[in-house]
């Protein structure tokens, strides 16, 4: 029976996210797994069309977002008091999400993600194929897609 050391859990801090993160509890819990809660921070773009934004004022926007989403993330494991005690780190890193994720998961040598289908972002990623698309095709270990019922 395969029992994984080390779960990856990509959140953007949606519902989806949250029954991803607690099915990930409960298979923690089963096998004594580490969770690793990582959320993606999409970079800034420093143009659009043919007008470009001051790079330091991007740069410190960026920094901002990213400071905000330490506090959320820590927010967001503290929803769920099942959590307690329990081995989790926590990660904000910036980047194209698919991306980060698959990278984290190589780094980490992470056994398992366990994340939504879907998230926050809207119609975009389903014509261009969502983050849990790509995370699916690129990813060298196993994953788990919660669905969205209870």
């Amino acid at each position: 029976m395969f029992q994984p050391k080390t779960i990856l859990v990509p959140t953007d801090f949606s519902v989806f996210s949250e029954r991803a993160f607690r099915k990930a509890l409960e298979i923690s819990k089963s096998c004594a797994a580490k969770i690793h809660v990582l959320h993606v921070v999409r970079l800034l773009p420093l143009a659009v069309g043919d007008y470009w934004f001051d790079e330091p004022q991007i740069r410190r926007i960026q920094a901002d977002i990213e400071k905000a989403s330490r506090d959320e993330i820590g927010s967001f494991v503290g929803k769920f008091p099942e959590a307690e005690g329990m081995p989790i780190e926590v990660d904000v890193q910036s980047g194209v999400p698919y991306e980060q994720i698959v990278k984290d998961a190589a780094d980490r040598g992470i056994d398992l993600i366990v994340m939504a289908p879907r998230g926050k972002t809207g119609i975009k990623e389903h014509l261009l194929g969502g983050t849990a698309d790509r995370v699916i095709r690129h990813a060298a270990c196993d994953v788990l897609i919660v669905r969205d019922r209870e």
